[in-house]
């Protein structure tokens, strides 16, 4: 059984890496980095994010399988958005920042899209925590189904898992009617966390394809192996060996 030990990276495919790393690091607060294999690496606390060529995301709605977003925690909200705005964000939610349920620990989120498409999410917690990336939050057809591959097989432990409802729920995602389970799945190391977002209503619509990669470092093994998930979102298991952790 392979066995994750932290995620090591995220990737996202996207048109113009220098312009995409200008986005990130003017309006989202991402340090600029290394070229990296044609792409760029930037960094946001002690997390990395890699912007690679190989085009945009598909338009998805927040209940598309294509769906999968990164979490970044912001201190201050008005002032995150404020900043954001002057870039004429693509916005997924409606009515700015949303509480979420009392479930949550009194989080306020709001979703919106980076030029390529990309979902992004700004989360603000109570404790004021800001910096680095949260989690990276992908929409699963089947809780089930996901949950024996990433915490069976991967070795990921459920943190936390709830439903969402409401109209903060619809605001937040731009939906009607919403019912989302939400699972939170950690690996052994501190890093990015992973979440399921399954939605009950809508349907999860089998439409899209994510360009959000997720790179673990896995134990054991000789070399990267590259597969997707059974929802088909994209992940590298990287040997936790000094030569191949790159």
């Amino acid at each position: 059984m392979t066995r994750a030990v932290r995620i090591v990276r995220i990737e996202r495919r996207v048109r113009d890496p220098a312009l995409a790393a200008a986005f990130y690091a003017d309006a989202l607060g991402f340090c600029r980095g290394e070229m990296r294999e044609g792409g760029v690496a930037l960094r946001r606390g002690a997390e990395m994010l890699v912007l690679r060529p190989g085009g945009a995301a598909e338009d998805c709605s927040a209940c598309d399988q294509g769906f999968q977003h990164i979490a970044l925690p912001v201190s201050d909200m008005a002032a995150a958005m404020a900043r954001l705005q002057y870039f004429v964000p693509s916005m997924i939610s409606v009515g700015g920042a949303q509480l979420l349920p009392a479930s949550s620990g009194g989080v306020a989120a709001v979703k919106f899209r980076d030029p390529d498409g990309h979902p992004v999410e700004f989360l603000r917690f109570p404790d004021g925590r800001e910096g680095g990336i949260d989690h990276s939050a992908m929409v699963v057809a089947d809780v089930a189904r996901s949950l024996a591959f990433y915490r069976d097989e991967l070795g990921l432990r459920v943190t936390s898992r709830q439903v969402n409802s409401g109209i903060g729920q619809d605001r937040l995602d731009g939906l009607s009617g919403v019912e989302v389970e939400v699972v939170a799945l950690s690996p052994p190391m501190a890093t990015p966390h992973v979440e399921f977002l399954g939605y009950r209503h809508p349907v999860v619509r089998r439409r899209g394809a994510s360009a959000t990669r997720l790179v673990f470092e896995v134990e054991g093994g000789d070399r990267p192996e590259f597969l997707k998930d059974p929802d088909g979102h994209e992940l590298v298991l990287l040997p936790n060996r000094k030569d191949v952790l790159i």
